[in-house]
Formats: C-alpha cells, structure tokens, sequence
C-alpha cells in the first residue's frame, strides 16, 4: 500500500542470474532473501513509482524496490528522495537530542526504577 496516494500495487521479485541476484523463499517466515537482505511478508519498503506507457490502452503502475537496496535489483533513488531522506534523519536527530522540560524549562528528570 502506498498510502500517500491511496494505492495498492504488487512488487515483483525476479531473478536476474546475470546480475546476482537470486531470491529463496522460506516458507516458515514467509519471505524472500537476496544478498544478505530480507524480505518479509507486509513490510515497510520504500519504492519508486512509474508508469508503464508501452501499451497506450492498457497504462499500468510499476513499483520498483529503492529500499532495502538489493545490489543488481534496486531502483537507483532520485535526488527528490535522496534529499527527503536526508530532511527525516536530521529530523529524527533533532527529535533524540531533545530533552523533555516543564512548562518553566527545567529538564524533566527520567524516574529509576529500584531494582
């Protein structure tokens, strides 16, 4: 699901001998792994989104992988994404390295627990 837009789209998993890379199934978990990197059923990825524009009557979204990288698979990230990356981890820093204050501005002290 791509949330963003509101769409659903599948992304295909196929092997490419010539590149590397070879994906095994493991049916217990389920999932899929390829060059050290898991896959698993419904988890978060980061794709890329295009439009197949080959048959003019039959237009149809493509989803390509852009995170987890897979060497050989993944999509390269545009400088969009790459950029927006950037924002959301310095976002994130930002958010770590704050520290909770009262209303006065005093650091709010985290309680211990006794052991």
């Amino acid at each position: 699901m791509i949330p963003k837009y509101g769409l659903e789209g599948t992304l295909f998993l196929k092997d490419d001998p010539d590149a590397g890379v070879t994906f095994a199934f493991d049916e217990e978990e389920p999932s899929q792994t390829c060059c050290g990197v898991k896959l698993r059923l419904f988890q978060e990825v980061r794709v890329q989104l295009s439009l197949d524009q080959t048959n003019v009557q039959h237009e149809k979204l493509v989803l390509r992988l852009v995170e987890p990288r897979i060497p050989g698979f993944s999509a390269e990230p545009t400088r969009e994404e790459e950029e927006e990356k950037e924002e959301g981890e310095k976002e994130e820093g930002r958010r770590k390295g704050r520290k909770r204050t009262a209303e006065n501005g005093v650091p709010i002290e985290k309680k211990q627990r006794k052991r």
